[in-house]
């Protein structure tokens, strides 16, 4: 078998343009959620759009969207909720990055009244 240096080229082509791997976090806060998005492909985090989505029964429906922005050497999203359930954040799938879905997660309890706000 023989290679060129043409095909060496589009072999390497082909290889970088693989989706680059991602990943997305969910952190429960008093009034929404936050999180980050990771990748092996900084485009596939930085400037990212979030998803957060409320389970209701067997749907999902979005309620929010972010887009995750530098914070120090790491892409964070937040989104305000203004009810309880189970949610999830995810990002969808482009041409050159993996979409990813974090796991479920419920907003916390509000504070009784008096109390300070979380640690």
């Amino acid at each position: 078998m023989v290679l060129t240096a043409a095909g060496l080229l589009f072999a390497a082509e082909v290889a970088s343009a693989a989706p680059a791997r991602t990943r997305v976090t969910i952190q429960s806060e008093q009034t929404g959620f936050s999180g980050y998005v990771s990748s092996t492909r900084e485009s596939c985090a930085n400037g990212r759009r979030v998803l957060l989505y409320r389970r209701q029964g067997t749907r999902n429906v979005r309620v929010g969207s972010d887009i995750a922005q530098a914070n120090g050497d790491r892409f964070q999203w937040a989104i305000q909720v203004p009810q309880g359930g189970k949610y999830f954040a995810a990002v969808r799938r482009t041409r050159s990055c993996y979409g990813a879905r974090s796991r479920l997660a419920s907003p916390q309890p509000a504070p009784p009244n008096g109390a300070p706000p979380g640690p």
